[in-house]
C-alpha cells in the first residue's frame, strides 16, 4: 500500500495551513494593508438590483453583493486599516450592516436574518514549494488571495483536477475536494514514474504566481473605488477566471515548442491549453453534443482522430493505414497494457447522410475488444 498525503486547509484555517507548517514550507508575498468585510443576510430592500452581481462605489468605500442560494446575498464591505481585529464581535456586525446601509441609501434595507460574518486582511501569498516527497499541497494552503474575483474554489479544484482523477489505490487523507487525480493514478498504477508528479508543482505554481499578480490589480482596482476599471479587468481576464485559458508549459508533458495545430478555418488546436468547443454528432445515434464531452474526467488520455474526407484517396489511406497499425500493436502484449491507459475517438467530415461507416477502418469501429474497463475505445462523431 502506498500512502500520499494532499495537503488543502480550507479558509480560515488555509494561510495557516497546519500541514504546509509541518512541511516547512513557507508563504512567500505580501499582507496588504486592505481590509473587508464579508457578511452573509437576507433582507427587505426597495434597491431593484439586490439580486443581481453588483459593485458599488460611494462615500462609505466600495461594496460587492453576491446573490446566493435561497433569498441570501454576500456583502462585501471595504473597511479601514484601523478595523483589523483578532475576534470577531458584535460591533464588528452593527458596523458592517450601518455601512451596507449606508452604502445603499437612499434605498432602504431591512435586514431578517444574519448568517455569518467576518473581518479580513488579503494576503497574496505563494507556497514556496507544492510538493515535498509524498505530500502535496492544494489549495489555500499554497496560495491565498482576496476572494473579488471568485478565484478561491476555482483554483484550488484545478490543483486537485491536475493531480487527477480518483484511484482504488489512493487513500484520501486531507483534502478539500473530492476527487484525486489522474496523475496520481498513473504513478500508482505503474504506468508512470514519478517524474509526472513533479509537473504538478511545475504547472499549478505557475499558475498561483500569475493569479496573484492579477489579484494585486484587482484589489487595487475595488480599494481605489474603480468599479468600471474592476468590470472591465474582470471581462478582459474571462478565458483566465473560468480556468478555459490556461495553458500548461511543462516540458514533460507538452510539446517545447508549444505550437498551434489548426484544423479548419474556426477551429485549431494550441499545445497545452484547453480543448475548444466544437459541435459534432455522434454517428451511433445521429446525438449532437460538443467535443468536450468526448473529454470525461476518467484518468485515461483520449486520442482524437481528425481523419478528414474520407471520400477523398490520401485521407482515406491515411486512416486505413493508421488503423492497420493500432491493430498489430493491440495484437501484441504491450498492447493489452497501452490500449488501458486511453480512449480513443473519430472525427470524421461528411453529412450524417452520407455512407460514413463503409469508410472506417474495421478496428475503429470495434467499441469493447480492447477495453478493460467495458468502455468503447473507438466511436465516431460527425462536425
Amino acid at each position: 500500500m502506498v500512502f500520499l498525503t494532499i495537503g488543502a486547509d480550507e479558509l480560515p484555517t488555509g494561510a495557516h495551513s497546519w500541514m504546509r507548517q509541518q512541511l516547512g514550507v513557507t508563504l512567500e508575498g505580501e499582507k496588504t494593508e486592505y481590509v473587508w468585510g464579508v457578511i452573509d443576510v437576507c433582507m427587505h430592500t426597495d434597491f431593484p438590483d439586490a439580486r443581481l452581481k453588483c459593485i458599488i462605489q460611494s462615500s462609505q468605500g466600495a461594496m460587492i453583493i453576491i446573490p446566493r442560494e435561497e433569498d441570501k446575498l454576500r456583502f462585501y464591505v471595504q473597511c479601514s486599516p484601523k478595523d483589523r481585529i483578532s475576534e470577531l464581535n458584535e460591533d464588528i456586525k452593527n458596523k458592517l450592516l450601518q455601512r451596507i446601509s449606508d452604502g445603499l441609501r437612499p434605498y432602504k434595507i431591512t435586514f431578517t436574518q444574519i448568517f455569518w460574518y467576518t473581518i479580513f486582511s488579503v494576503p497574496q501569498k505563494v507556497a514556496s514549494k507544492f510538493r515535498v516527497g509524498p505530500i502535496f499541497l492544494a489549495g489555500d494552503a499554497c496560495h491565498t488571495h482576496s476572494p473579488k474575483a471568485g478565484q478561491g474554489a476555482n483554483i484550488s479544484m484545478g490543483d486537485a483536477h491536475n493531480l487527477g482523477k480518483s484511484a482504488p489505490e489512493i487513500r484520501i487523507l486531507s483534502l478539500s475536494c473530492t476527487e484525486l487525480a489522474w496523475k496520481l493514478a498513473w504513478v500508482l498504477r505503474g504506468w508512470s514514474d514519478d517524474s509526472l508528479l513533479d509537473t504538478y508543482e511545475i504547472e499549478r505554481r505557475t499558475l498561483a504566481i500569475q493569479l496573484i499578480e492579477f489579484d494585486k490589480a484587482i484589489s487595487a482596482s475595488l480599494n481605489g473605488c474603480e468599479a468600471s476599471r474592476y468590470s472591465s479587468m474582470l471581462h478582459e481576464q474571462n478565458l483566465f477566471t473560468s480556468g478555459v485559458g490556461i495553458r500548461y508549459r511543462s516540458q514533460l508533458m507538452v510539446e517545447a515548442n508549444n505550437r498551434e495545430v489548426s484544423l479548419s478555418d474556426t477551429f485549431s488546436l494550441e499545445i497545452g491549453t484547453r480543448l475548444p468547443p466544437m459541435n459534432i454528432v455522434r454517428f451511433a445515434d445521429w446525438h449532437p453534443m460538443d467535443i468536450q464531452d468526448l473529454a470525461a474526467s476518467d484518468g485515461l488520455f483520449k486520442i482524437i482522430i481528425f481523419s478528414g474526407d474520407l471520400q477523398g484517396d490520401i485521407e482515406s489511406k491515411g486512416l486505413r493505414e493508421f488503423a492497420e497499425h493500432l491493430q498489430l500493436l493491440a495484437d501484441k502484449k504491450q498492447g493489452s497494457i497501452l490500449f488501458k491507459q486511453f480512449t480513443m475517438f473519430t472525427v470524421v467530415t461528411e453529412y450524417k447522410e452520407s455512407d460514413i461507416w463503409s469508410f472506417i477502418p474495421p478496428f475503429l469501429r470495434n467499441w469493447r475488444r480492447y477495453s478493460e474497463y467495458n468502455k468503447p475505445i473507438s466511436m465516431t462523431y460527425l462536425p
